[in-house]
Order: C-alpha cells, then sequence, then structure tokens
C-alpha cells in the first residue's frame, strides 16, 4: 500500500504523463518520413476560372531526398467545387523527389471560392522535429452565371445619365440574350426530370441520419478500417434510394445527391472503398473531412 501510494504523488504523476507523453511523441515521429522540403505549392492552371467549365488545381512538392512515395500528404479542402478526378506523377532521383498531383474541378456557383491549404507531415531532415509543412491557400473569382448579365446591367445605368439611350437598351438586350443563352446551355443531366413522373427518394438533411452518421466518423477516427468505409457506402446508397449494385454515376444523378455537400461525401466514401491500400488513410480523412461538412 505503500508503495502503491507513493506513486500516485503528485511530482511521480507527472514524470509518468511526461514519459507517456515522450513515448508517444517519439512513436509519431518514427512513423513519419525525414524530409527535406524546399517547396510545397498549391495553385490553380487558370487565372479565371468560369462557371461550369472544368480546370484544375495543382499541388507540387519538391524534397531533397529520393524517395518512392510521399505519406502523410493530405489534400485541401474545398467547397463550392466539385471533384471530377485526380492524376499523380512522382520523379524521384539522385536530385531530390518531385512530386506532383494534379485534380480535376469545376465550379456550379460564381463569386469567390476559398480553397485551404494542402499541409505534409514529416520529420523536418533539418533539425528532426516532426513538422507539419502547409501550402499557400488559393482564393478563386470563378465568372459566368448571372454575374455577366449584372455587371452589362450597371453599365445601363451609368449610361443613362449620360443621355446614352440607345446604347443602354442595346447593352440591357445583350444582357438578356446572353441570360437565355446561358439557361438554354445547362447540361441535360442539371434540368429537372419529367415533370408528372415520381422521383427517386431524395437524400435526408442531415438532421435525420445524424446519429447514424456520427457513428460512423467515430468509428473511423478511432479505426480507420476499408470495411467501416464500405459499411459507410452502403448506408450513403440506402439513403439516397439507390441499390447495392448501382455504379457513384447512377447515385449522382439521383434528385438527392444534386446537393453539393452530399456529392462530396458520396465520392470520398466511393474513392475511400476501392482505393488501394497504400492510399486508404489519407482517403478516409478526406471522408471525415466531408462528413464533418455535411453535419458540422
Amino acid at each position: 500500500m505503500t508503495g502503491a501510494r507513493a506513486a500516485l504523488r503528485p511530482p511521480a504523476a507527472f514524470a509518468l504523463a511526461l514519459m507517456l507523453l515522450l513515448s508517444t511523441g517519439q512513436a509519431r515521429a518514427q512513423s513519419l518520413q525525414l524530409l527535406d522540403v524546399t517547396s510545397f505549392t498549391l495553385s490553380s492552371d487558370t487565372g479565371a476560372p468560369q462557371l461550369e467549365r472544368p480546370f484544375h488545381l495543382i499541388i507540387a512538392v519538391s524534397v531533397a531526398e529520393s524517395e518512392s512515395r510521399l505519406d502523410n500528404l493530405v489534400l485541401p479542402s474545398f467547397f463550392g467545387l466539385e471533384e471530377l478526378g485526380d492524376a499523380r506523377r512522382l520523379v524521384a532521383g539522385s536530385n531530390g523527389t518531385r512530386y506532383r498531383e494534379t485534380i480535376t474541378v469545376v465550379a456550379h456557383r460564381s463569386g469567390t471560392i476559398h480553397v485551404n491549404p494542402a499541409y505534409l507531415d514529416a520529420v523536418d531532415a533539418r533539425d528532426g522535429r516532426p513538422t507539419r509543412f502547409i501550402s499557400n491557400a488559393l482564393v478563386l473569382h470563378v465568372g459566368g452565371g448571372l454575374e455577366a448579365p449584372a455587371a452589362v446591367a450597371r453599365g445601363v445605368f451609368r449610361l443613362l445619365p449620360a443621355g446614352g439611350g440607345i446604347a443602354a437598351l442595346l447593352l440591357l438586350a445583350g444582357a438578356l440574350l446572353l441570360l437565355l443563352l446561358r439557361r438554354s446551355r445547362v447540361p441535360a443531366q442539371q434540368r429537372p426530370a419529367h415533370e408528372g413522373v415520381a422521383q427517386p427518394a431524395r437524400l435526408p438533411p442531415a438532421t435525420a441520419p445524424a446519429d447514424r452518421l456520427r457513428a460512423f466518423r467515430e468509428r473511423l477516427s478511432t479505426h480507420p478500417e476499408r470495411s467501416t468505409v464500405l459499411e459507410l457506402r452502403r448506408y450513403l446508397w440506402a439513403l439516397a434510394g439507390a441499390g447495392t449494385g448501382e455504379t457513384l454515376a447512377d447515385v449522382l444523378r439521383r434528385p438527392g445527391a444534386h446537393d453539393l455537400a452530399v456529392r462530396t461525401v458520396l465520392r470520398a466514401a466511393e474513392r475511400a472503398a476501392f482505393c488501394p491500400e497504400p492510399h486508404l488513410h489519407r482517403a478516409i480523412r478526406e471522408v471525415l473531412a466531408s462528413l464533418e461538412h455535411y453535419m458540422p
């Protein structure tokens, strides 16, 4: 009893907690790559993206070491953009490693969209400390949609006081024509289905399946396993009114999957369910991020 009580004295307890903290930090550091990160950037291949026109986000990482892969690289989170796919390229040699990932995205709304930085967890080769390397963020200004006619309308009102009545009417007619043309170019999959035909069940709002989705999020946070992702995928398919044999493309065409947050969750679950094993943990982190946005 005396020995047990002595082990619980504050100085000894503090020392034990410190030892546990240090051992945890050392274990974490041992699981990270030792890297000298020379550059880490996030960019877009266009300075003026347009509504409903795909463009690319580009993540470029350079390290001084020759590596066959980069672990613990987490992609940026972007809301307001739909991801259409990605391509990765890694070149390693005696002069280091160059990694480039190109993500194809499309904007479904005009205006300003913020893209958060990507980050890479590694042990800094310069000082031996576990470090989170962070890229730059992006601010994109998506043009098109109703912004162009609105800008023309503003020009009309500026011309009216100056007596440019005819020019103002021509500009206004052009704005209306542009609006009609844009509406006629809406892709068929975005138009309403035939009126009078019964539609499949819509994916309920986050409040309906909140408890079940929260349970999935907790399970994936503590035990990031593919079996849990597959179970989550089946549950999301059922919420959208889809069968287990339907593909992601089939589910995304359903009315319940038109919301951007819902599409993000569905795509993340599909990617994590079938991605190669080396990318599983990163894909599960994307699932968790999409769930947090869907049901904060």
